[in-house]
């Protein structure tokens, strides 16, 4: 027996897993997988990556708004 409509529905929907990845929306990446019927390497790699990406972005932005901040100090010598 062949599941056409099963691999196609997992591909399609972790396309819109990564989509919303890119996007920073988290909530949906976890309602769209939790509501796949079957889940595959691609797929759960998309999830990983996903909140892998959410984390360095997370504890980055803060660090790079301090950089800023600080003042620069140019010495003539």
């Amino acid at each position: 027996m062949v599941k056409v409509g099963n691999d196609l529905d997992v591909f399609f929907k972790t396309g819109l897993v990564c989509l919303y990845v890119k996007c920073g929306r988290l909530d949906d990446v976890c309602k769209v997988f939790d509501e796949m019927p079957e889940k595959n390497a691609a797929s759960w790699t998309a999830v990983i990556s996903g909140y892998i990406e959410s984390v360095k972005t997370s504890t980055i932005s803060p660090r790079r708004k301090e950089v800023k901040k600080k003042p620069t100090v140019v010495q003539h010598v």
